[in-house]
């Protein structure tokens, strides 16, 4: 990684700071990086996207939205999260992504 990046890195990635914090460590040491996490939630349209392939995973995105059924299945899915903002029991799908930034500490 330090190849690659000059003084700073954004990762933007679904998975949780204690699983994936120590394996960006290991590239990014303590000692030349500091380290910000930052929790946010998905757009409506991410969250849309992550229930029609959670739905029907062996479909293509356009072939569900043209299917007047299975479109109105999701969008009702996707309004009802909305309203709620509780996540899914479903584990595919995700309602928070984190970005981790990575900064070159000066020497």
């Amino acid at each position: 990684m330090e190849r690659v990046a000059s003084d700073s890195v954004v990762i933007v990635t679904h998975g949780r700071p204690e699983i994936r914090s120590p394996i960006f460590k290991k590239h990014f040491t303590e000692d030349k990086w500091t380290e910000t996490i930052k929790q946010c939630e998905l757009s409506f349209q991410a969250q849309f996207i992550n229930i029609v392939r959670s739905n029907f995973p062996n479909e293509p995105m356009n072939t569900v939205i043209k299917d007047p059924a299975k479109l109105a299945k999701c969008l009702k899915e996707a309004m009802e999260y909305k309203k709620s903002k509780t996540s899914s029991g479903n584990v595919l799908r995700q309602s928070m992504c984190w970005i981790y930034i990575y900064k070159l500490i000066p020497s």
